[in-house]
């Protein structure tokens, strides 16, 4: 196992490296600057922008500097939107909101997704199957910006139960940010809650028929024992590979949401970062999730060793 999760991590860092380099060039031969969108500035003016960013320099010098900058310093330099800022500034800022955002939605699509899948897939072809997977259906179906706001509706100005846009964090303890987080986690997990209920009907429907089941029961074991104790996890082994992707989408996915919900997160620089052609926030933004990505798919493999003791490997 040391020796897959070594090998794993240097193809890790030769993933990242493509994916760095990839980013960088396919930003700078687009067309277009970062700075044409503004009115004209004096060429004076200009020439001293382009310096400190190292734009007056062949392409080559330019990815050679900012892979120095990254790999020896893990520095992606100032922003190119906001000057007085370094891009780890508002990486560190709005990392942590989207963080939370996202452990929270995940939370949720567990808590709802886990138990609908496995009574679906107990009850194959009831009324109770029918109902549960039409529900994640048109949990599947139905985006977040439809979603979103239909819960602001009700919950927050019908019922009044939750605040709709105030996010502070944990700043102000437990309850408020529950008050406050509630709804934006429920829209972003419902959608992923609807897929785990789908992936784990569908282990359950696959190991339920396995020959050890059949023996488990021929035993005597009670049916709540023949399910938790054996079939459980490799039920879930289908929502364990998709949980590490899946937490990666509700990162960068969280956008929408974070625009809805006037959440202060990473998902704005995400968007706004490509459309000001900021490159430094672009190829930060970008490494990140992709690190994230990487590093999540790492800890479902390992997770796989636990769950399914025939999975090796040594």
């Amino acid at each position: 196992m040391v020796r897959f999760i070594i090998r794993r991590l240097i193809s890790s860092v030769l993933v990242l490296f493509v994916i760095i380099t990839a980013s960088f060039f396919v930003m700078k031969v687009a067309p277009g600057g970062p700075f044409d969108a503004d009115r004209k500035l004096p060429d004076e003016v200009k020439k001293n922008i382009e310096a400190k960013y190292h734009l007056d320099k062949p392409l080559w010098q330019q990815y050679g500097l900012q892979m120095k900058s990254i790999v020896l310093h893990g520095d992606f330099g100032p922003s190119m939107k906001y000057p007085d800022r370094t891009v780890n500034e508002i990486l560190a800022d709005g990392l942590p909101v989207s963080m939370l955002l996202g452990v929270q939605a995940l939370i949720i699509a567990l808590i709802i997704g886990l138990p609908a899948g496995l009574i679906s897939g107990l009850k194959q072809n009831t009324l109770t199957d029918y109902t549960v997977m039409t529900g994640a259906m048109a949990g599947v179906s139905v985006p977040n910006f439809v979603l979103g706001p239909l819960l602001i509706w009700i919950f927050a100005i019908q019922f009044q139960w939750f605040d709709a846009a105030n996010w502070h964090g944990l700043s102000k303890g437990l309850g408020p940010h529950i008050a406050t987080s509630f709804l934006p986690s429920l829209t972003l997990g419902m959608y992923f809650a609807a897929y785990i209920a789908r992936l784990t009907r569908g282990g359950m429907l696959e190991i339920i028929r396995q020959d050890y089941i059949g023996t488990a029961r021929a035993k005597g074991l009670a049916e709540k024992v023949v399910v938790m104790r054996h079939a459980l996890k490799g039920a879930i082994i289908p929502v364990v590979s998709y949980l590490g992707p899946a937490f990666a989408a509700m990162l960068t996915g969280s956008v929408v949401i974070e625009k809805i919900f006037n959440i202060p997160g990473l998902g704005t620089h995400f968007v706004n970062s490509a459309f000001n052609r900021d490159y430094p926030l672009v190829l930060g933004t970008i490494v990140l999730y992709s690190a994230l990505l990487v590093l999540l798919n790492l800890v479902v493999d390992v997770l796989y060793t636990v769950l399914d003791p025939r999975v090796s490997y040594d």
